[in-house]
């Protein structure tokens, strides 16, 4: 039987070509845009598993004129002391992911081969020898999940650390048996700084701890804390201009009740426009609806394309397997004379159908698995890995929707081989 279906495949190539690349398509688009979705949906959730009940006291606040000048720095340490100064404000501040140098762990081994496990395959892999930074400010554990399971937690005097001082740090999991409580280490090349600075450890964080992305963290997946330092801003950031510029990229204010959120939000803006700055505020909610919405027209013309596409579909496959029928009626008709039964014959045309949709699936899985890999490994620092990358839900979805198109297309086309005598099929023209 897979003989004939081939031979009966092979003379209709251009058809059978035309349905392929549709049917790529359209499994392509639906892939996108329900990940698309799927994706905003957990990130709402991966936010609020980490930000937990301080969900719903959380102010984002966007600084539409960020530069990295003096000038804006001014008005950004302005605003920031003007914030936590106020009585409905908990506390307000940020933090800023980068990496730096250290010199006890450019050339250690272990701190090596755990960067090289973390990055492999992944653009970060040539850049192992500097680890990640988490800049924190202060009170901003309530926004990353500092949960420590061994030494001890950030204090507040932390914070207000003079220049020569040595800065404490809590450090990630993985780095348990790399370092120790109390080691000091020497970090050079601070941006912002002209000196060295002298670190020393007190602390690890419990395995998978995760922070918010300090870049677009709406869009961005939480950031896994297990290789980071996570680093107090001390008195010297709050003076470095691309310190406090950085920081500046996610900044929250954290109201004491949620009840006054508004009032917080009409007196910032009236605070912003009196500093020179042009800011917008908005609670997580707000986020995820505008962040939503900024995505809906898309997925409406998506959803429309995809309609369409699937009524073109249905209709090349319907008229490609009738006029197949009216084409072979000679030959079906001599099968059927000769023993075989419509059953059979049914079958053979439901086969082709399925290897149609079979090989357009396997085209589109390779090309969401190629896109995904350049995605992960030229954009992103993570390695590939399949399982993580790939969205299992919209591949269901896909699976699904393909086999309604193969239901929907042979109804009519079985149903008129059902209805085929051998007297009218004895004279059909093959």
């Amino acid at each position: 039987m897979f003989k004939i279906i081939t031979k009966s495949l092979l003379n209709k190539k251009i058809a059978i070509l035309f349905i392929i690349i549709q049917l790529t398509i359209i499994n392509i688009a639906m892939y996108e845009m329900i990940t698309k979705f799927n994706i905003i949906d957990n990130q709402k959730m991966d936010l609020e598993s980490i930000l937990q009940e301080n969900a719903d006291n959380m102010i984002d606040i966007e600084f539409n004129d960020l530069y990295p000048d003096q000038n804006f720095a001014k008005k950004v340490m302005k605003l920031d002391q003007y914030l936590n100064s106020q009585d409905q404000i908990e506390y307000a501040g940020g933090f800023s992911q980068t990496d730096i140098y250290i010199k006890e762990l450019e050339n250690n081994s272990k701190f090596l081969e755990m960067q090289k496990e973390i990055y492999k395959g992944s653009k970060q892999e040539d850049y192992i020898d500097t680890p990640n930074v988490m800049f924190l400010d202060r009170n901003m554990d309530k926004f990353i999940n500092l949960d420590v399971v061994e030494g001890k937690k950030f204090f507040k005097d932390d914070f207000y650390l003079k220049n020569g001082e040595i800065v404490p740090i809590i450090l990630g999991n993985k780095f348990k048996g790399i370092l120790n409580i109390g080691d000091k280490l020497n970090a050079y090349n601070l941006i912002g700084s002209e000196q060295e600075k002298v670190f020393i450890v007190i602390g690890f964080l419990k395995e998978n701890s995760y922070s918010l992305n300090s870049s677009y963290f709406m869009e961005n997946k939480k950031v896994n804390l297990d290789n980071f330092i996570i680093i107090p801003f001390y008195e010297s950031n709050y003076k470095s201009t691309l310190d406090v510029v950085s920081k500046a990229g996610s900044y929250f204010v954290y109201a004491k009740d949620k009840n006054y959120i508004e009032n917080i939000k009409l007196n910032l803006k009236i605070k912003a426009d009196e500093i020179g700055l042009n800011i917008e505020s908005k609670t997580l909610n707000e986020l995820y609806k505008n962040y939503k919405e900024s995505n809906n027209e898309i997925h409406s013309i998506t959803t429309i394309t995809i309609v369409f596409l699937f009524i073109i579909i249905v209709f090349s496959i319907t008229s490609t397997m009738l006029i197949s029928i009216k084409k072979r009626k000679h030959e079906l008709g001599i099968r059927i004379v000769t023993g075989a039964s419509k059953y059979n014959i049914r079958k053979m045309y439901l086969y082709e159908i399925i290897l149609v949709t079979i090989i357009a699936n396997i085209i589109s899985l390779i090309y969401i698995i190629s896109n995904s890999y350049k995605n992960n490994t030229d954009f992103l620092i993570h390695p590939f890995n399949i399982i993580q990358v790939i969205n299992m839900k919209s591949l269901i979805c896909i699976l699904i929707f393909t086999l309604i198109i193969v239901i929907v297309s042979s109804f009519i086309p079985l149903r008129k081989i059902g209805q085929l005598q051998p007297k009218e099929l004895i004279g059909g023209n093959e």
